[in-house]
């Protein structure tokens, strides 16, 4: 029996927040890949969601999900500018990123990787693949 690797040498991630309409952006963007056979693992990042909504997307994906290589990563609401109240939803991409580098391939705290070998293509949930990467 083989071991799959994980974090595995390629993997493509794209942040989106929790409306519906994301969510079927999503499923184009898992289902181009899989018609391409882009390798390695596919991660939908999601900021700022509910715990409702947590629960509703998860099991939205568990039950659509075409590929064992498609996966979900929750994160905190990263929207923040400062103390003031104001908020910029963009800010949900570059740390929800972050979030998943560290909590999933391995960043540490210095910016070193566990595997240097790794590869991380961010994508936006409106691109779909036409060839794998």
């Amino acid at each position: 029996m083989t071991m799959t690797k994980w974090p595995p040498p390629t993997s493509t991630c794209f942040s989106t927040d929790c409306p519906p309409f994301q969510s079927w952006q999503s499923y184009v963007v898992f289902h181009s890949a899989m018609s391409v056979s882009q390798p390695g693992e596919i991660t939908r990042i999601l900021s700022g969601c509910t715990a409702d909504e947590q629960n509703s997307l998860k099991q939205w994906h568990d039950e659509h999900r075409i590929s064992t290589h498609h996966h979900v990563h929750f994160t905190p609401k990263f929207d923040q500018v400062d103390g003031s109240g104001k908020t910029y939803s963009f800010f949900n991409t570059p740390f929800g990123v972050l979030h998943f580098l560290e909590h999933v391939i391995g960043l540490a705290q210095d910016g070193t990787i566990a595997d240097p070998d790794v590869m991380i293509v961010i994508s936006d949930p409106d691109q779909i693949f036409l060839k794998p990467i």
